[in-house]
């Protein structure tokens, strides 16, 4: 905390230096204390400020345990300043129509709405392709009919991964593999977890993967897992999805389904999506997991890729920051 308000000290300290009255100034939303900082200056040198919103803060406190409830007096107290702070801004960048109906509320008592953007993040098109043959470890596993299911990224406490192993372990589907690809807070807990249930061979943790394996890692898939626990709905929306479609991956989401993800996947057919609460049809979607839907996931990401190409760019998405500041 204390290392959060040096930085926020020190880049307000520069900002404020700098900036002239009605100059355009672009702003995200971490470090968190920026934020309140940046919507005084513009009240007090008129600037024009654009914040773009990863992190709803402190909604996201909640399902992250920092702040236990909404109905707590700490919580009522940050919310209350940080809304008249989001209320401050000319416009608000969000990553998702989720994100936009939160932000929506949050500024409902301003007096001057600012204007609600919707810009999505970006793949990397260019250095993440789908492979034109199938990676060898794919390609065994499919000699002995077995599906690869793979998460790769943060392994925190908001993605609900103990969740989906329990359900994994539940479904009794020997067909299926689990590969997991990173570190985080719940790595150890995981690890633990898969041996007391008896997964060691089926559910596989892999570890860091650098910037440069990217494509790699990716591309050794059949579906990739994209998940989020309860509550987040609108606080988040997955960047790791973008280079999943880059990867030409079907994907398998478990979160909100009016959450902005679940919304495109449904829209452009390109995977699945349950609630974290139907477990029983996950299970249900686990057990009929089979290599026998082999082409459909093929079809699924080549419109992803598709739709990587088409939509998600870094050059059609800096296109929307330029027309929108």
């Amino acid at each position: 905390t204390f290392r959060l308000f040096t930085i926020s000290n020190s880049l307000y300290s520069e900002l404020k230096g700098r900036v002239s009255e009605n100059e355009k100034v672009f702003i995200v939303t971490n470090p968190a204390p920026l934020l309140l900082k940046c919507s005084k200056l513009k009240k007090k040198k008129n600037i024009v400020l654009n914040i773009l919103i990863h992190d709803v803060f402190p909604e996201n406190t909640i399902p992250a345990g920092i702040i236990k409830s909404n109905k707590s007096i700490l919580f009522k107290i940050l919310s209350s300043r940080f809304n008249k702070a989001y209320g401050m801004a000319d416009k608000l960048i969000v990553l998702g129509r989720d994100m936009k109906e939160i932000m929506s509320q949050k500024i409902i008592k301003s007096k001057k709405r600012p204007e609600i953007v919707i810009i999505e993040n970006w793949g990397d098109d260019n250095n993440i392709l789908p492979y034109n043959s199938t990676p060898t470890l794919l390609e065994q596993r499919h000699q002995n009919n077995m599906i690869t299911i793979q998460y790769a990224g943060n392994i925190g406490r908001l993605q609900g991964l103990d969740l989906f192993i329990e359900l994994f372990y539940q479904s009794g589907n020997k067909q299926l593999v689990f590969d997991l690809w990173g570190n985080g807070a719940l790595t150890d807990s995981l690890k633990k977890m898969v041996e007391s249930k008896g997964l060691k061979n089926r559910v596989n943790f892999y570890g860091y993967y650098s910037r440069d394996e990217q494509n790699e890692v990716l591309n050794s898939a059949d579906i990739a897992l994209v998940i989020l626990s309860s509550g987040m709905y609108g606080l988040a929306v997955p960047s790791k999805t973008y280079n999943i479609l880059c990867a030409g991956k079907p994907i398998l989401f478990i979160g909100d389904l009016k959450s902005e993800i679940a919304l495109m996947i449904k829209e452009e057919a390109i995977g699945y999506c349950f609630s974290p609460n139907d477990k029983e049809e996950i299970i249900k979607f686990l057990n009929n997991l089979t290599l026998d839907l082999k082409d459909d996931l093929e079809d699924m990401g080549k419109r992803a890729r598709l739709i990587a190409e088409n939509k998600y760019t870094e050059r059609a998405i800096m296109k929307k920051f330029i027309e929108t500041i």
